[in-house]
């Protein structure tokens, strides 16, 4: 079996290792997560899936399911000369031909009126409170936009629930930490968020994900410095690895430097630009597609990243 595209993250670490040894750590329809030696993950997932940072995809046909593969959890795996096998059974990969895909931001976007990047704000937000799911902590954005900029404009109430309403007094003071540029209240916050709420990236790690990644897409527009941004994003992440899963800790890892999965910096870049309605639109709703709730609650939290500097 030959591999479709790869990271230039995974590009780059097995090229500068030689030899890769790992483990199978979680196999999903979808997705199989690998841990190395050194515990980063390297996630093989199928071609129907939003490439992602540090990614290896294969063609896998929509009916079939990554666990026919014979791949299972805690199995030996081995990366070298260009191949991805199993120490046992007979699963490997070719990755000579790997097309590659650099999850990097992209911040050379043509500037445009303020008027019109309010108006796809607009549209991210009700976008978001009529089509997404909410069962996770995205209603809070309705709380922490009405603080941030008096926002009462929607009248529609979007419904709390057990995990939002516990998240959210203490997801104020991590925001208010983050405006202020106040390091040390911003690392204390984020130790009693990250890792809250269900699921292999919890709900608060996926708002933290989509805020850091439109904060600093944020900054960009203004044309402020960004270095100020990766350091606030670095102090929210500092301790991630112990507070939360693995595939959520690598994530905001990632997110921390802007780094995310491919559907979502599209819609991050549609928000950003002279897009039409139509394909701002497309892409939130893709974003949405992530999960249970985990697309949603990350909009939720790009679009607070959006309007904290606005």
């Amino acid at each position: 079996m030959k591999a479709l595209e790869m990271c230039i993250n995974t590009k780059k670490l097995l090229d500068s290792r030689g030899r890769l040894q790992g483990y199978v750590h979680s196999v999903f329809n979808r997705v199989c997560n690998i841990v190395t030696k050194d515990e980063l993950l390297i996630p093989v997932i199928s071609s129907h899936v939003p490439n992602t940072p540090r990614f290896i995809s294969l063609s896998l046909p929509i009916k079939n399911s990554i666990k026919s593969l014979g791949l299972k959890e805690g199995m030996e795996i081995v990366f070298e000369h260009n191949l991805l096998r199993s120490l046992e059974g007979s699963f490997s990969l070719d990755l000579s031909e790997a097309k590659i895909w650099d999850a990097r931001p992209i911040f050379n976007i043509d500037g445009m009126a303020e008027f019109k990047l309010l108006n796809n704000l607009e549209i991210l937000y009700k976008t978001l409170i009529k089509c997404g799911k909410l069962n996770g902590i995205a209603p809070i954005c309705q709380a922490l936009s009405a603080e941030l900029v008096s926002d009462s404009r929607h009248g529609f109430q979007m419904v709390s629930n057990h995990y939002s309403s516990f998240i959210l007094p203490r997801m104020g003071k991590l925001i208010a930490a983050f405006k202020a540029e106040n390091m040390d209240l911003v690392r204390s916050y984020a130790k009693q968020i990250v890792g809250f709420g269900p699921g292999l990236t919890p709900s608060a790690d996926d708002f933290l994900t989509g805020f850091m990644a439109a904060s600093l897409y944020m900054a960009n527009y203004h044309g402020r410095p960004l270095e100020a941004v990766y350091r606030l994003n670095s102090g929210i992440v500092v301790e991630a690895e112990f507070r939360t899963t693995k595939v959520s800790s690598e994530m905001l890892t990632f997110a921390a430097k802007g780094e995310v999965s491919e559907n979502v910096r599209s819609m991050l870049l549609a928000l950003f630009s002279e897009s039409s309605e139509e394909i701002l639109v497309n892409t939130i709703h893709s974003v949405i597609n992530n999960g249970e709730t985990s697309g949603s609650d990350l909009i939720a939290g790009a679009y607070i990243g959006c309007i904290l500097s606005i």
